[in-house]
């Protein structure tokens, strides 16, 4: 890989897309402050972003393929190859062009490539690394080996990982304990990544806490895991069919064709969105604000999300600290709308602060794009410089 320097000043971004609100200890909100706040601010300098992953650290990815991060760093999660330490503005992670990231809760950090690699980072006291090994973090992604063909999705749990192959076939690592990586046998711990038995023709998989979940083409969901047996079983009780799934911790979401949503599990806090407190073992379908239809759920720690087809945001559950985006901290068993959000394609939590991106900003700005100096065999570039002191982010490569 050629040598190349780029400076990516915020004079030359368009408005930002990114916006944070809820608790900002260890600078989750990535505003520079450790100040909570229940309205959502705009993240200055984080233009461009497409998804989000919210745990201990923050990562956000960038349509360029780059990643940023910020938030709690004791345990190398931030995946900048520094010395651990908490960061409270976004800073570049160590990353090759990725397409896909995903935050564990256990602090560590997964990416996928366009070539089907996954790397990760973090902490490691469980083999949330899939590196063979366990006991020692790393603040620098690398590859995880042992992966069959090409890995098109990823997920993070508390303690684990998933990633689905090309194949349709899901394969997983990390922490078994409670039958999250679906071997019936719940082996404490697989240093690398394991076979999932049982499924085949997987379009989508998601994780949280120690629950696992996946959903087959024809739209019927599978779970297992920590309210689950450790065999992946069929979720029953659903009547239509399914598009996209959610993990939250201990409940999940689904959304159906005609764009309404199904949920289950702990309700303690209307995480369901029933109207109730009462948890459920089998789906409930809620019923959807008048005119409403949801295009995409999100799930987290003890909140769920939900996504209209006009970019609206309705939120619910848990919201000690504002997380639910709606300027209170009052939990909310039904869907409310956040009015203070518009135009929003993606949601992500990390149980305690929230983020939202939107429909990427029109500009003439030429985007940083980094896919082009890379080609199979070539390797990982060593990033090594990221200032913004000056609102610039200075990348260095070779």
């Amino acid at each position: 890989v050629s040598d190349w320097s780029s400076d990516v000043c915020s004079s030359d971004l368009p408005t930002a897309n990114l916006m944070s609100w809820g608790y900002n200890g260890y600078g989750y909100l990535g505003n520079g402050s450790t100040t909570s706040n229940t309205t959502p601010t705009t993240v200055s300098g984080e233009s461009f972003v497409t998804q989000v992953s919210a745990g201990p650290g923050i990562l956000a990815l960038h349509n360029d393929g780059t990643v940023t991060s910020w938030g709690r760093g004791d345990n190398g999660e931030l995946g900048n190859g520094s010395t651990p330490s908490d960061q409270l503005t976004p800073g570049l992670v160590k990353l090759p062009p990725v397409i896909q990231v995903s935050a564990g809760g256990n602090a560590f950090g997964i990416a996928l490539n366009g070539n089907g690699d996954v790397y990760s980072w973090g902490h490691n006291d469980r083999a949330e690394l899939g590196s063979g090994s366990t006991g020692s973090d790393s603040p620098t992604p690398a590859v995880v080996g042992g992966l069959p063909g090409t890995i098109t999705q990823i997920a993070a749990g508390n303690s684990h990982s998933l990633a689905l192959a090309s194949d349709g076939t899901v394969w997983s690592w990390g922490y078994n304990q409670d039958g999250q990586l679906g071997d019936p046998s719940k082996t404490a711990t697989y240093y690398a990544p394991i076979h999932v038995p049982s499924l085949s023709g997987i379009t989508q998989i998601a994780a949280d806490g120690y629950d696992s979940y996946a959903l087959k083409s024809n739209g019927v969901v599978y779970a297992w895991g920590g309210d689950y047996t450790s065999t992946p079983t069929a979720v029953s009780g659903i009547s239509d069919t399914i598009t996209q799934i959610a993990a939250g911790t201990n409940h999940g979401l689904a959304l159906d064709s005609n764009g309404d949503v199904w949920a289950w599990g702990f309700n303690t806090y209307g995480q369901v969105g029933d109207g109730g407190a009462t948890g459920w073992r089998s789906p409930v379908e809620l019923t959807s604000p008048t005119g409403v239809t949801f295009a995409s759920v999100w799930a987290t720690d003890r909140s769920s999300y939900g996504v209209t087809t006009t970019g609206d945001v309705y939120a619910w559950g848990v919201n000690w600290f504002g997380e639910l985006g709606n300027e209170n901290t009052t939990d909310q068993a039904t869907p409310v709308h956040d009015t203070a959000l518009t135009g929003i394609t993606g949601i992500a939590s990390s149980g305690q602060a929230a983020f939202s991106w939107g429909t990427l900003p029109t500009s003439d700005y030429n985007a940083v794009v980094l896919g082009d100096s890379f080609s199979s065999g070539e390797g990982v570039p060593s990033f090594t410089g990221l200032s913004n002191s000056d609102g610039c982010h200075r990348s260095y490569a070779s």
